[in-house]
């Protein structure tokens, strides 16, 4: 038993990067609700996505360094993506959102609970498979992490955090969803900065 949390424990420390980024450390924020956690990732304005499934019931807590705020509207929901239109005036530049292909490295903020405190680390894996809406990561996503954005290299959003997908022989998989919007929500994010 302590082989395999040491085991365990050296593979989640080979995942860590370092990544001190404090615009994407801003656009980072936490999805508290009446029985889970999560993440959300600020884009644009007032605008922040998260992972549909974070989104339970009505109390909703948001939390960026920039704000806090309970009391959101919902643009647009879509498979396991939700946008969201909050209070929070953000500081930060927008978010550049990018596209990625297989063996590209991506990174996202895992939220963890220790010791009842807020963690937050990076994780590092490669795409291993990416279509029109889907990137599979060759790593697996914890409870917590759910609503996080995963970045590329450049730290531009690449998709949200879902869910991950364990298989009988013991790999487990990381899925994230692309964010795509309708033109007309786009537009409207892009008009509310005019």
């Amino acid at each position: 038993m302590k082989t395999v949390l040491f085991l365990t424990l050296v593979f989640l420390i080979s995942c860590i990067e370092s990544i001190q980024n404090t615009n994407v450390l801003k656009k980072q924020g936490i999805v508290e609700t009446t029985n889970s956690f999560g993440s959300a990732v600020y884009l644009d304005n007032q605008y922040v996505v998260t992972a549909s499934h974070l989104l339970e019931d009505n109390k909703l807590k948001l939390s960026f360094e920039d704000g806090v705020d309970s009391i959101n509207f919902i643009v647009f929901q879509h498979n396991d993506i939700t946008l969201i239109k909050t209070h929070i005036n953000f500081t930060c530049p927008p978010t550049i959102v990018a596209t990625v292909k297989v063996n590209d490295e991506v990174y996202w903020l895992q939220t963890l609970f220790f010791k009842k405190e807020i963690v937050r680390l990076w994780f590092k894996g490669n795409v291993a498979y990416v279509d029109d809406s889907t990137i599979v990561v060759d790593r697996p996503f914890y409870p917590g992490g759910s609503g996080s954005g995963l970045f590329n290299y450049n730290m531009e959003l690449v998709g949200i955090v879902s869910r991950y997908q364990q298989y009988e022989n013991g790999l487990s998989l990381g899925i994230a969803e692309i964010p795509k919007f309708p033109l007309f929500i786009q537009q409207k994010i892009d008009g509310d900065l005019k």
